[in-house]
């Protein structure tokens, strides 16, 4: 070998290895800087935004449940275990303790405790099922017992685990498993009733019991009860937050002072990650003084932040025995420098979180960006941008200051970027509105060339219609079949019934599925979220019920053919096996042939009238979504509607025997759905099985 060659090749070893120390000495400070944001399914890589400072564990506290932290900065601790109220200051010092006697007993198992400014010490104490509120001074002011009031009847015991307090003295208490709300009670401590209650979502599994169930299984329902709140904290204007724990949606309120929720504004949010298993377990939650709301997560010890317009601008933390991570955390606050503190009630410590330079952008440009101070806000979002290109937040604040200034590109750019369809839809509202004040010459030449366009495809394809279907080739057929289907279904099927043309059918199934494609590629960015059921949500305060059915989706380079391929082949084979195997029950006359050819070309209206539909959402906004969506129901109902006649006509049925057919049909491939699950699951349990004997032969 040539000593050049070789040469270089060692040089090229030495690089290499020189490559992996440094990457192995680098990797854990990379670790420790960088955390991730979800975004959707997905983990966008984020500058980490706390970091670790330091730990008070000197107190010897035991299972402590909650954390407080007074107008001077003092921290307050629920010490639960030790059957105290512990108070010290910054750097961990003990100042004191509250243990009693309090109306004649010590503390017992005390969950809660909140100062006022006077000094005041409010104190759930748990273990004694009571409130005790004591003086600045230390002795007892009052002691509330379970309420004697006829809302507070029954079995349910008066066990308060949290309390909070606004300016007027009125306390805010939450009810261990409570499900009828917050209790609220007056300065003086007497019970004025229950305040801002969880609802009591849809349920599908219910609506099904209330209609096809025995009466006790309905009795049975009919206890289903709300999620109870898990704890409360109150901001400087007096709003009351809450969290909650058992439910999988609105886990995070904004309580108004008539207890409405003004934090979710009717909408249905589910918060936390979707890409994992289950629901968060939000144990507190704490506002600071900008209105950051940070959520802590007792089930993955994650601490979540979020701005006051519900978008989640930093995460952190995790289980674990590190410094930075927790074992089971129970409560979270904020101090005036905006430092995080966590209980860990397992450990018995305090771990204190400082905020980063990342963080403190964020929280800057998002406060002025929710007070619309969006030119402002620019110079900090720019910032984040430069230290992390994929934050979404920042690409719509930088959109909505380019949007304010007349930079219609620019905004438009972040806002794709970002995923604001309602923020681009506004910038090109306006970038059409100048396009067609400035060229409106151009635009009138462009819709006559489309007319023109238009006449000439109506008279070539009336030129195909025209012709004799036996001097017709096969291309010239399946047109004919496409468009009689679309003006005069009945004699169509028919004439399908006699020639049955299989392979047609085939091919009207293949440009079914590239009409989905092309559509799903080509719909505009701006209408892409678009919810087709969208009236319904509105008759509904369920909307999380409607969601999830959209003219579009927002990435066309992620379509994954195959994928939008089954979800065209596999609803079309479904129907037609059930079909068949119904009406052939139900004395029907049609062959599986006669089923197959009619239920492919019933596609036809979707084939046709899709594409163009699509191409159209690209000159249309988000307040136009309307028009766009009663289009594309008109072809669904139309494709449904041919659907039905193919059952009527190649059956040869009557009207109403042919409606019970097709729900008949339509139940049939639910049970074909369910088998198909219930096979793969059995099946894949055979093969985990087989897989695990395998593992244990070969260990052995």
């Amino acid at each position: 070998m040539d000593k050049r060659v070789t040469h270089n090749l060692k040089l090229l070893i030495a690089a290499a290895v020189a490559g992996l120390v440094v990457f192995g000495v680098a990797t854990p400070a990379f670790c420790q800087r960088f955390s991730f944001i979800p975004e959707g399914d997905e983990r966008i890589p984020c500058p980490q935004g706390y970091v670790y400072e330091r730990e008070i564990s000197t107190i010897g506290f035991s299972s402590p449940e909650d954390l407080f932290i007074d107008s001077w900065g003092n921290l307050f601790i629920a010490d639960t275990g030790n059957n105290r109220i512990v108070r010290i200051d910054p750097s961990g010092a003990l100042l004191g303790e509250i243990r009693g006697p309090a109306a004649g007993r010590m503390l017992s198992g005390p969950q809660g405790v909140f100062v006022s400014r006077d000094g005041t010490t409010y104190v759930a104490d748990t273990g004694n099922y009571r409130i005790v509120v004591f003086g600045p001074d230390g002795g007892t002011k009052f002691v509330i017992e379970r309420p004697r009031s006829y809302l507070f009847r029954g079995e349910m015991a008066f066990t308060p685990t949290k309390l909070v307090v606004d300016r007027r003295g009125f306390i805010y208490a939450v009810n261990k498993d409570d499900y009828r709300g917050i209790l609220v009670f007056d300065g003086e401590g007497k019970f004025r009733g229950f305040f801002g209650s969880n609802p009591v979502g849809f349920n599908w599994r219910a609506l099904l019991i209330r209609l096809f169930a025995t009466k006790a299984q309905k009795e049975r329902i009919a206890r289903d009860l709300p999620p109870p709140h898990s704890n409360v904290t109150i901001d400087d204007q007096g709003y009351i937050y809450s969290s909650t724990y058992y439910d999988t949606k609105n886990q995070i309120k904004k309580l108004s002072p008539a207890g409405v929720d003004v934090y979710n504004k009717g909408l249905v949010i589910r918060y936390g990650e979707r890409r994992r298993a289950g629901n968060p377990a939000f144990v507190d939650i704490a506002v600071d003084d900008q209105g950051i709301i940070s959520a802590l997560d007792a089930g993955t010890g994650q601490v979540y932040q979020y701005d006051q317009d519900r978008h989640l601008l930093l995460l952190f933390g995790t289980k674990g025995d590190g410094k930075s991570q927790f074992k089971l955390p129970s409560s979270i606050s904020v101090d005036s420098a905006r430092k995080i503190y966590v209980l860990d009630k397992d450990i018995g410590v305090i771990k204190v979180f400082r905020p980063t330079h990342f963080a403190t952008l964020v929280h800057t440009a998002s406060r002025l960006y929710y007070d619309g101070r969006y030119a402002e806000a620019e110079a900090p979002w720019r910032e984040v941008i430069r230290l992390n290109s994929n934050y979404s937040l920042a690409h719509t604040g930088i959109g909505k200051a380019a949007l304010k200034r007349g930079d219609l590109e620019t905004a438009m750019a972040h806002f794709r970027y970002a995923k604001d369809y309602i923020g681009y839809s506004s910038a090109f509202a306006k970038l059409r509105y100048r396009y067609l004040r400035e060229h409106f010459g151009s635009f009138m030449g462009w819709v006559g060339f489309l007319i023109a366009l238009l006449v000439a495809a109506r008279w070539a394809i009336g030129r195909v219609m025209a012709r004799p279907h036996e001097k017709s080739g096969w291309v010239a057929r399946f047109i004919q079949f496409t468009f009689n289907m679309i003006s005069s279904p009945f004699e169509t099927f028919l004439v399908l019934k006699a020639e049955g043309p299989v392979a047609m059918a085939f091919v009207m199934v293949g440009l079914a599925i590239a009409a989905r494609v092309f559509t799903l590629k080509v719909t505009g960015f701006q209408l892409a979220q678009a919810n087709l059921f969208e009236a319904l949500s509105r008759l509904s305060r369920y909307q999380w019920t409607f969601t999830g059915f959209y003219l579009g989706q927002a990435d066309p380079d992620e379509i994954s053919i195959a994928a939008e391929a089954v979800k065209v082949l596999l609803p079309w084979a479904l129907w037609v096996i059930a079909n068949y195997g119904v009406s052939t029950i139900h004395g029907g006359e049609g062959f599986l042939r006669d089923v197959l050819v009619g239920s492919a070309f019933s596609l036809a209206p979707y084939v046709v009238f899709a594409p163009p539909l699509a191409l159209l959402t690209n000159v249309g906004t988000w307040d136009e979504r309307g028009l766009f969506v009663t289009l594309w129901w008109g072809i669904a109902l139309w494709v449904a509607f041919l659907m039905f006649n193919q059952v009527r006509v190649m059956h040869n049925y009557e009207f109403a025997e042919a409606l019970w057919v097709s729900l008949v049909t339509i139940f049939g491939m639910l049970v074909l759905i369910g088998a198909g699950g219930l096979t793969y699951s059995l099946t894949s349990q055979m093969v985990n099985f087989a897989r695990e004997v395998a593992v244990e032969l070969s260990i052995r």
